[in-house]
């Protein structure tokens, strides 16, 4: 049987990919090649926004990812040690307000520090920190209080493969020994021969189908290797992924419902013995490569996932990526000259990748070559905050907002400046800004909360 669409791979860009084609091609023919014999890191693993998208498109509600996975909610990521204070990177609905192409919000908050009045954690409700959320989610299962979640890898996958055969996608098992190529790939051949219109790459580092050339960005992200491994359930788990600082490197832990996701990132020439100790604990070691394919989409064969971009962990942007280069290729497939379009645009959300997580090592030991744009943005953004026309990519994972909440937790803006940008603005905007912050305020104080765990286990017994 020849397929419309051959997905080689069977991790979680695999699945999300035949998940999403099959959604988007109910009639179209579409299988997955996997093999049990290679394994998966399934530490835990954290999503972004793009992961509700995800899943409206292929129509499973949020309560399902709870109930399957082992998934706990994900508001953002804290950050622990990456300068004088703390910060937790979300994105703030009533901050990101975008009025005469300023954040009228942010502006206010920043240039008036209001810390101390607001919560502990500026830009970001206070109930997100003490893992918190307002409970008017519970009775609706199409509802979240968030947009991201953290989730058992083993346990996503394995009801990946659930929907997947309920939803008429082919599953082999098999080993895949010869690929047959000439102009473009013929067949896949294992246990059996595996013909296809066109195929998918998802077997991660392997890159066993596409052997387009590999573009390496080792120097602008000097990470080099990782180490994972799993600790026990957190008693209350954390409404956030932690990314705490060490020298050479940093850790995250990322709470499901049944264990601790943890692991050390860091530069092996770095490092220094307190982070070493972290590094003993690992399992195992994994070495990294920065980069990406110099074509993703090439001839009939298009990388999703690992296979096409590498950053590193830091945002968790692995699986957001993976969606969106899905969603961009479902746009285009049918489009002329769709490769040449695909490619440029994949391009551009990588280096917007590469770029949003250089900001969080600037002036660290981990601060790799910085391109004289983002040199030139950096100067801007010193006494102006970032606009969306400085960052904005189609089909990129971050916005204004998000780098916003990222260099002010660095301590980066000449606050001063940012105060005299807002009280430059219209006075009735002002106002308006004043006053729609203190209700705010007010309203969180006032508001009630329920714990992230007592949510969770209700929505578990209930739904």
């Amino acid at each position: 049987m020849k397929y419309n669409f051959l997905i080689l791979g069977g991790g979680t860009a695999g699945y999300i990919t035949a998940l999403m084609v099959k959604a988007a091609y109910p009639e179209k023919s579409v299988a997955i090649i996997k093999s049990d014999k290679i394994g998966i890191i399934g530490v835990g693993e954290g999503s972004t926004k793009e992961f509700t998208s995800f899943i409206n498109f292929i129509g499973v509600k949020p309560y399902d990812i709870l109930k399957h996975t082992g998934a706990t909610f994900k508001s953002g990521i804290f950050f622990n040690g990456w300068s004088d204070k703390e910060f937790l990177h979300t994105r703030s609905v009533f901050h990101d307000q975008n009025w005469l192409r300023t954040k009228p919000y942010y502006l206010f908050h920043i240039g008036n520090d209001l810390s101390d009045s607001f919560s502990q954690l500026p830009l970001s409700d206070q109930c997100y920190f003490e893992n918190k959320f307002y409970p008017n989610f519970l009775e609706r299962p199409n509802q979240s209080p968030v947009n991201q979640y953290h989730f058992d890898t083993f346990k996503l996958n394995d009801y990946f493969y659930k929907l997947a055969r309920e939803r008429d996608i082919h599953v082999f098992d098999d080993h895949i020994v010869k690929i047959n190529e000439t102009e473009q790939i013929n067949f896949i051949q294992g246990e059996k021969k595996y013909l296809a219109d066109f195929y998918f790459d998802c077997t991660g580092f392997k890159r066993l189908l596409n052997k387009s050339d590999w573009k390496s960005y080792s120097h602008k992200l000097i990470c080099n290797k990782a180490v994972a491994f799993q600790t026990e359930k957190m008693n209350q788990y954390n409404a956030w992924t932690l990314a705490k600082k060490y020298k050479g490197g940093w850790k995250w832990r990322i709470p499901t419902q049944d264990r601790t996701g943890n692991g050390v990132v860091y530069n092996d020439l770095l490092i220094d013995d307190d982070i070493k100790q972290l590094i003993d604990q690992g399992k195992r070691e994994f070495n990294f490569y920065p980069g990406r394919l110099e074509k993703i989409w090439n001839k009939n064969c298009l990388s999703v996932g690992l296979s096409a971009m590498f950053v590193e962990p830091l945002e968790a942007t692995s699986i957001g990526s993976t969606i969106n280069q899905v969603f961009m290729f479902l746009n285009l497939y049918h489009d002329n000259n769709n490769q040449e379009i695909y490619n440029y645009s994949v391009n551009k959300v990588f280096d917007q990748l590469v770029e949003f997580i250089q900001l969080h090592y600037l002036n660290s030991e981990l601060n790799g070559e910085i391109s004289s744009e983002l040199n030139d943005k950096l100067r801007k953004w010193k006494n102006n905050l970032p606009k969306d026309e400085d960052v904005n990519v189609p089909y990129g994972l971050f916005e204004s907002g998000n780098y916003i909440e990222v260099l002010y937790g660095l301590n980066y803006f000449n606050v001063d400046l940012i105060k005299n940008v807002f009280e430059n603005l219209p006075v009735n905007l002002k106002n308006k800004v004043v006053k729609d912050t203190e209700e705010f305020i007010a309203f969180n104080d006032k508001s009630p909360k329920i714990g992230h765990k007592e949510a969770i286990d209700l929505i578990l017994k209930y739904y």
